[in-house]
C-alpha cells in the first residue's frame, strides 16, 4: 500500500492510501505542483526504441513505410540536445540501416549521417520530429515548454479529481488563448505527471493524445518509461478524423540529472566525411581540410589532450627521463628523403633539445625487418629512442593524427599535446610558445 504527501502553498494535505479520493485544490496549487515537478527534470540521458505504425489511406501515397522500429540515445539539457536515431524500416543504406545523429550545442548545430558519409554544420536550432519520452505526458504541445508553463497560459475552466484507468488522478480542462482545448488527468502520486493528455486544435478537431506509465528515478523525479502518442489526421476516403500515427515508447536506460558535459552535445566527425557548412555554402573532409576554421579541430585529434601511451612502439627509454619535460615525437618513413632529413636535423639538435628539457622520440610508421631499422639508425647515428608501428599501421597513424610525413608532435612538460603537425624550423617558436603557457 503507498501512501503520498502532497504539499500546497497554504496547507499540508496528506493523501492515505494511494488509492483514496484526492482532496479538492485551486488551479494556482495544482501549478505550484505540476511546475515543481517539472523542476525536477534536468539533464536527461536516455535509451529508448519506439515502434511506429502509419495509417495506410494517410500515407501510403508518401511511398513511406507504414511500420518501423526506432531505436533512439537523446540527450536534453536546456537549449542544448544530441539525438541519435537508426531507423529499421527494411531500407537499407550500404546494407545498413538509416542512421542519423543531431546535435545542438546551445550555439550551434551538427548533423551526421555515417551511412552516407554525410555531415552537415549549422548556426540555428532545429524542431526535429524524432519522437522524444517527454512527448508521453510531460507536454501539452510544445516541446521547449513544460507541462507546468504550458498550463500557466492557459485558462483552467475544470479542475476536480478523477480517476484515469484506476488512478486517483485530478482532471484538468485547459483552454489557450487561441481556443485550442486541453485535457489532462495529473497523477500526485508520481510527481504531478500527466498520465494522459489529450489536446485540441483551435478549430475544434483533435491533434494528439498521449499516454505513460512513470518510473520513480528517485529524488522525487519520475519518469514515462512506456506510453502511447496518437497523432491524428484527416481520412482522405471519409473525410473523418483518424490517428494517422501511433507510437509505441519503450524506455530501456534513463538518467535523471545526468553528468553532461559539452561533449555530449557535440559530434566529432570520422575522418573523410564530407561535411558541408550551410551557412557559408562551403565544404570541407574532416581530417583532410578545413575551411574558415571549420574542420580544424579533425585536423589536430590530439591538441590539448593527454599524449597517448608509447608503449605499443616499443620505444625503450626511462620513465623517469619524462618527469617535467616536454616530449617531442617525429614519426617518420626510413624510406622516404624528407623523413630521413628531419630525423638528422633532429638528431644534430638532440643535445640542445636536451638542455631545454625536451626529450626526443621517433616512430617509424610502417612495420620492417627489425634488423634493417636497427641498422639504419647505427648508420645515421641516431641518439635518441626510435620506436616502430607493430600492427594496424593506417588505423595507428589515423588514430595519432598523422596526415603527412615527417609529422612532430610536441606536448608540455604535463605532457599535454601543444602542437603538432608543424615543420622541423617552427620548432623553436613552438617550444617558445610552450614555455608561455
Amino acid at each position: 500500500m503507498k501512501w503520498s504527501i502532497v504539499v500546497f502553498a497554504m496547507s499540508l494535505v496528506v493523501v492515505s492510501p494511494s488509492y483514496a479520493k484526492l482532496p479538492d485544490i485551486t488551479a494556482a496549487e495544482l501549478l505550484k505542483a505540476v511546475k515543481h515537478g517539472d523542476s525536477l527534470h534536468k539533464n536527461v540521458d536516455c535509451k529508448y526504441t519506439v515502434d511506429e505504425q502509419l495509417n495506410k489511406s494517410i500515407h501510403e501515397k508518401y511511398g513511406r513505410p507504414l511500420k518501423r522500429k526506432l531505436e533512439i540515445h537523446w540527450r536534453s539539457e536546456g537549449a542544448r540536445e544530441y539525438i541519435d536515431v537508426t531507423v529499421h524500416d527494411g531500407r537499407l543504406i550500404r546494407g545498413k540501416p538509416i542512421r542519423s545523429i543531431m546535435a545542438h550545442s546551445g550555439e550551434g548545430r551538427k548533423q551526421w549521417k555515417p551511412n552516407e558519409n554525410k555531415g552537415d554544420i549549422f548556426s540555428k536550432p532545429h524542431r526535429h520530429a524524432w519522437p522524444v519520452p517527454i512527448d508521453f505526458g510531460m507536454r501539452l504541445y510544445k516541446r521547449e515548454k513544460k507541462l507546468g508553463e504550458s498550463l500557466a497560459e492557459c485558462e483552467i475552466s475544470n479542475l476536480r479529481p478523477e480517476k484515469w484507468q484506476g488512478h486517483e488522478c485530478y482532471f484538468v480542462q485547459a483552454i489557450k488563448p487561441d481556443g485550442a482545448k486541453a485535457e489532462v488527468w495529473i497523477d500526485p502520486g508520481i510527481g504531478w505527471r500527466a498520465r494522459c493528455v489529450r489536446y485540441w486544435g483551435p478549430e475544434g478537431t483533435i491533434w494528439h493524445e498521449a499516454s505513460a506509465e512513470f518510473k520513480d528515478c528517485g529524488n522525487g523525479t519520475w519518469f514515462p518509461v512506456e506510453g502511447v502518442f496518437r497523432l491524428y489526421g484527416n481520412d482522405p476516403n471519409s473525410g473523418q478524423r483518424v490517428v494517422s500515427e501511433k507510437r509505441k515508447l519503450k524506455v530501456e536506460q534513463v538518467k535523471i540529472n545526468a553528468d553532461l558535459t559539452q561533449k555530449d552535445f557535440d559530434i566529432q566527425f570520422p575522418r573523410r566525411t564530407n561535411v558541408y557548412i550551410h551557412d557559408l555554402n562551403e565544404s570541407y573532409i574532416a581530417g583532410v581540410t578545413s575551411i574558415a576554421g571549420f574542420g580544424e579541430d579533425e585536423l589536430n585529434p590530439l591538441k590539448d589532450k593527454p599524449l597517448p601511451d608509447m608503449k605499443q612502439f616499443a620505444i625503450v627509454y626511462d620513465p623517469n627521463e619524462t618527469k617535467d619535460k616536454m616530449i617531442l615525437v617525429c614519426f617518420f618513413d626510413m624510406n622516404q628523403r624528407p623523413s630521413r632529413n628531419c630525423m638528422q636535423q633532429l638528431n644534430a639538435k638532440a643535445q640542445e633539445l636536451k638542455a631545454k628539457d625536451v626529450l626526443v622520440v621517433a616512430v617509424h610508421t610502417s612495420k620492417v625487418d627489425d634488423n634493417k631499422l636497427r641498422l639504419w639508425i647505427q648508420k645515421y647515428h641516431i641518439s635518441f629512442p626510435v620506436g616502430m608501428i607493430k600492427a594496424d599501421a593506417p588505423k595507428t597513424r589515423i588514430a595519432w593524427g598523422v596526415r603527412s610525413l615527417p609529422w612532430l608532435i610536441l606536448t608540455d612538460k604535463e605532457h599535454i599535446v601543444a602542437a603538432e603537425g608543424f615543420t622541423l624550423a617552427e620548432l623553436d617558436e613552438k617550444l617558445n610558445g610552450d614555455s608561455n603557457r
